[in-house]
């Protein structure tokens, strides 16, 4: 999860759903 969300850095509504959802 941790390197989707910082994958994801740009988009913090994406990084929080996603980390949400996983």
């Amino acid at each position: 999860m941790l390197v989707i969300s910082g994958h994801l850095t740009v988009n913090s509504d994406m990084v929080i759903w996603l980390t949400f959802v996983l």
